[in-house]
């Protein structure tokens, strides 16, 4: 790649670019490419590894440009959205003041599909502890715009099962 020919050139500045809700010192603390040294390609890997650690990214991508002899580093970073509003939806055997009670999910947080499918199946608990064990929880997002989505759970009511004694 390009890099390749760029590697040990004097990096005169490190810029990020389309970062919006995370700082750039925030970033820049997790990379050990450092102001004023020369670049390297492994030192490179390990800052695109540790950005994406962060976990608040969808992508990252590195170039540089030139200027004399010295280059200016850029990490291009897309941060994940933000979770503008969560829907519930098929439920009446459950009151939405239950599932509300189940669900941690926060407004304006980054979107985390791991919480998203966690608090999808505490909804589903939820249901098999009101006795419809029948019954089914999915999720969709949709995005609002190009920095927040909208969290929908679709439930999927069965007959509640009632349990009677047998004698």
């Amino acid at each position: 790649s390009g890099m390749v020919s760029l590697a040990g050139k004097r990096i005169e500045r490190i810029e990020f670019r389309g970062n919006r809700i995370i700082e750039a010192d925030a970033i820049a603390a997790t990379l050990i490419s450092e102001k004023g040294k020369p670049l390297e390609l492994a030192k490179l890997r390990e800052d695109i590894r540790a950005i994406w650690r962060m976990g608040q990214f969808a992508d990252v991508s590195v170039s540089a440009e030139l200027i004399g002899d010295s280059l200016i580093l850029i990490y291009e970073v897309r941060e994940r959205p933000l979770i503008h509003k969560v829907f519930i939806s098929g439920n009446s055997g459950v009151g939405l003041e239950a599932i509300n009670e189940v669900i941690d999910l926060k407004l304006d947080t980054i979107l985390d599909v791991a919480a998203v499918k966690t608090n999808r199946d505490r909804i589903a608990a939820l249901y098999r502890r009101s006795g419809f064990y029948l019954s089914s929880v999915s999720y969709t997002t949709k995005a609002v715009n190009d920095a927040e989505v909208d969290v929908y759970f679709e439930i999927t009511e069965q007959t509640r099962v009632e349990v009677r004694e047998v004698l």
